[in-house]
């Protein structure tokens, strides 16, 4: 009985070995058939996203690397990367017609063109940025920078209003 179930234990170890080096299989649900998984190489991990309904093919990605990106909603295809904000995570990130506004977490404020990624201006203010705001349309579009201070208006070009 004793040597049976030493050989038993042999065989029961030995298909656990066997078994440890098969690879798991991975699977869908039903439901996450036809769906894309992004993986989002050469961005990082995302801490802001933003949508514009005159660029309704993509979505705007900023990153805790400091990166801003342009991916295609359909398959996750990027379409611009710029290095945002040197060793700073993005924080917020807003879009509208005219481009793309970004705030790192050391208060460095970047307009960019949603287009291609163009920088169109950039600022660093010294007390803290709390928010950003997009207001208007077409040529007077503002971006409005919330700060603990003062609030400031800019044209999407740079312009001090």
């Amino acid at each position: 009985a004793c040597q049976q179930a030493m050989w038993a234990m042999s065989r029961l170890a030995a298909v656990v070995a066997v078994l440890s080096f098969v690879p798991v299989a991975l699977a869908l649900f039903e439901d996450e058939v036809g769906q894309y998984e992004w993986v989002l190489q050469q961005i990082g991990k995302p801490t802001s996203l933003a949508y514009s309904a005159d660029a309704p093919d993509r979505i705007f990605v900023a990153s805790a690397s400091g990166v801003v990106a342009s991916v295609l909603l359909k398959d996750g295809t990027m379409q611009w990367r710029r290095a945002a904000a040197e060793h700073s995570p993005l924080r917020l990130l807003r879009a509208s017609g005219k481009g793309l506004i970004s705030l790192s977490d050391k208060g460095f404020v970047q307009a960019w063109k949603s287009s291609s990624g163009d920088l169109t201006w950039q600022r660093e203010y010294s007390d803290a940025v709390v928010d950003l705001l997009l207001a208007g349309s077409g040529q007077k579009q503002l971006v409005v920078v919330l700060r603990e201070s003062e609030v400031e208006a800019r044209t999407m070009a740079g312009k001090h209003e």
